[in-house]
Formats: C-alpha cells, sequence, structure tokens
C-alpha cells in the first residue's frame, strides 16, 4: 500500500516481504533512508536501507514512519518538530527506532507529527503540538510519545496534516 504524506513529497510502500520502498520529493532534497546525497525528485522507487518485517508505512510531510511484525515503530527524515519520538532533533538520514512505545498494532503521520495505536487501544503522540493534535492537553511539541487523552478502546487512526481522527469501539 502506498501512503502519500499530509503534504505531497513522499510516497512509500511496503511489498509483501515486508521490504519499504520510498519515492517523491525528501526534506532538504535529500532522500533521507536511501543516500545521504542531494537527489531533487526520485520518481522511480528506492528501498530505504535497514528495514525488513515492515507491515505498514505511514508518510507526513517530510518524514516517514514504518511498523515492524514486531510492533516497533520506525521513523526519518526531517525532524524540525521531533517527529521520529527517539528525543532528538535531527533529521535522520536513516531510520530510527521510535522510543518507549512497543506493542503497536497501527501508526499515522501528520504533517509533523507522528501517531501509534497500541494493541491496549491506547494512542501515542509526538512531533508538532501547535494546534493540540498529540491529544495530551498542551500545545506543546514533543519528542518522546506521550499518551493522547485516557483512551483505552480506540479501533482505527488517522491523521491530517494538523489533526487526529480515532474511532473507538
Amino acid at each position: 500500500t502506498g501512503l502519500p504524506g499530509s503534504e505531497p513529497s513522499v510516497i512509500a510502500t511496503v511489498d509483501d516481504v515486508g521490504q519499504v520502498t520510498a519515492s517523491g520529493l525528501p526534506a532538504g532534497f535529500y532522500f533521507v533512508g536511501v543516500t545521504d546525497s542531494p537527489v531533487g525528485w526520485m520518481f522511480k522507487g528506492a528501498m530505504v536501507n535497514g528495514l525488513t518485517g515492515i507491515i505498514a508505512v505511514a508518510a507526513g510531510a517530510n518524514h516517514t514512519l514504518a511498523l515492524k511484525t514486531d510492533g516497533t515503530v520506525w521513523a526519518w527524515g526531517y525532524k524540525g518538530s521531533g517527529q521520529h519520538g527517539d528525543s532528538s532533533t535531527p533529521q535522520r538520514t536513516a531510520p530510527v527506532q521510535v522510543s518507549t512505545i512497543p506493542g503497536n498494532t497501527a501508526i499515522a503521520a501528520g504533517a509533523e507529527f507522528s501517531l501509534a495505536r497500541k494493541s491496549n487501544g491506547s494512542v501515542w503522540a509526538w512531533g508538532d503540538n501547535a494546534n493540540g493534535q498529540l491529544g495530551d492537553g498542551t500545545t506543546t511539541a514533543r519528542n518522546a510519545p506521550v499518551q493522547s487523552g485516557s483512551f483505552t478502546t480506540v479501533t482505527a487512526i488517522a491523521a491530517g496534516s494538523y489533526h487526529v481522527l480515532a474511532r473507538k469501539s
């Protein structure tokens, strides 16, 4: 399944053996996860290095998420607002594991924020929060995942550029 970013710049797909291919116009014209050299538009998909066992991908404006079969979330690309969730802020040219939230079953990406739904139905969010989209009662950007509200029965999540949708059971 290919998922375009909320501001179309990156398209990521996952094949039947769990490998990720990406194409488009990456953040800063560097095709993060594929090469550290400026490339501009990349029309032909390129395999993202270091990722296997992927069951879902989600693309934000300039960052990408991948969900592995073991429930871990991986992120790469531009990271000006902490959307990688690894407690740092530099751009990532290779996938890094999002910290502290194992057991995920779904992911979604907004323009500069990220979401994960855990198997217990809770939702975790990190990155830009200027519009309160992380659902933690603040407008403070987060470099690491925080629980979004007190949800425990969410069955699906989706993200727009600056908002979140959650379906409860």
